[in-house]
C-alpha cells in the first residue's frame, strides 16, 4: 500500500533545510546552494517559472517564438516592444536610368520649357507610399548670353505636372534651377536632384525641361558653333529614378 509522509522541512544530517513550505512556497535548498539536475532528466512545467536572470542560460538556443510576438522569420527582425516585423523604411526597391550621349539643340521662345528628345525615364512604384529620388544632370549651352531654367516634369496617365518649382511670382518662369551662361561657347552643368511623393502604382515618366530668358538658341550636350579639335567638348546628361520603400 501507497504512504504518505507529512512534513513542512526536510533536512540533511546537518540540520539544513533541504525542502520547505510555507504558505504554499516550496524552497528547494538555500543560498548558496548547487543543485544538479541529472543527464537526461526533464523538467516539465505548465505553470510559470519566475526569477531567473538571462545570465544563468549558458547554452542551447532558445526558440524564436519565445523571444517576441509575431512570426519570425529571414525577412523579420525583433523589435524592441518584443514584436516581429518586417523591416521597412528607406528600401530602395528599383533604379532606373537614361543617358543622352548625342547632341540636342533647338529654336526657343522667351521662357517657353522644351524636352530635350530621347532624355525620360519611365517608373511604376510598387507601393502607393513609396517615394521617387529623382536625379537629373544636363550638359547645356545657348547661342548667347542669357539666363537659363531647368526643371524636371511628371506625366501620369496622360497629364503633366512639374515635380518641384519657386512660387508664382507675376509672369516670372517658374523653375526648379537656374543659371547664367556667359557666352555663345560657355557650356554649363545643371544637376537637378527631388524627392517626389507621387502616391500611385501608376506608370510616372519623369522628364527634364530647359528653358531661356531669350529666344535663342539652345544646346544640350554641346556648346554653340562646336568643332573638331581637342578644345572642343562633347558632354553627356543622364536622368535616374530610385523608388524608395516607405
Amino acid at each position: 500500500m501507497s504512504s504518505i509522509i507529512k512534513v513542512d522541512t526536510v533536512q540533511d544530517q546537518d540540520g539544513n533545510n533541504i525542502i520547505n513550505e510555507n504558505a504554499n512556497t516550496i524552497t528547494i535548498g538555500a543560498s548558496g546552494d548547487t543543485i544538479t539536475i541529472p543527464s537526461g532528466a526533464t523538467l516539465a512545467n505548465a505553470g510559470t517559472v519566475t526569477g531567473i536572470p538571462a545570465s544563468a542560460i549558458n547554452s542551447g538556443t532558445i526558440a524564436t517564438a519565445r523571444l517576441g510576438s509575431g512570426t519570425a522569420s529571414s525577412s523579420t527582425f525583433l523589435r524592441g516592444d518584443q514584436s516581429y516585423a518586417a523591416a521597412g523604411g528607406g528600401k530602395v526597391l528599383q533604379v532606373l536610368t537614361d543617358t543622352k550621349l548625342d547632341a540636342y539643340s533647338s529654336s526657343t521662345s522667351a521662357g517657353t520649357f522644351y524636352n530635350p528628345t530621347g532624355l525620360s525615364i519611365a517608373i511604376t512604384p510598387a507601393a502607393t507610399s513609396s517615394k521617387i529620388l529623382v536625379m537629373c544632370s544636363l550638359v547645356i549651352s545657348s547661342s548667347d548670353s542669357y539666363e537659363v531654367g531647368s526643371k524636371i516634369t511628371k506625366t501620369i496617365g496622360g497629364s503633366t505636372t512639374d515635380v518641384l518649382v519657386g512660387n508664382a511670382s507675376n509672369s516670372v518662369v517658374r523653375a526648379m534651377f537656374t543659371r547664367r551662361l556667359n557666352g555663345d561657347r560657355d557650356t554649363q552643368s545643371n544637376t537637378m536632384v527631388v524627392l517626389d511623393s507621387p502616391n500611385t502604382t501608376s506608370e510616372i515618366t519623369y522628364t527634364p525641361a530647359i528653358a531661356v530668358e531669350g529666344g535663342v538658341t539652345i544646346y544640350l550636350n554641346q556648346p554653340k558653333g562646336m568643332g573638331t579639335s581637342n578644345g572642343d567638348f562633347l558632354g553627356a546628361s543622364q536622368i535616374t529614378v530610385m523608388e524608395i520603400g516607405a
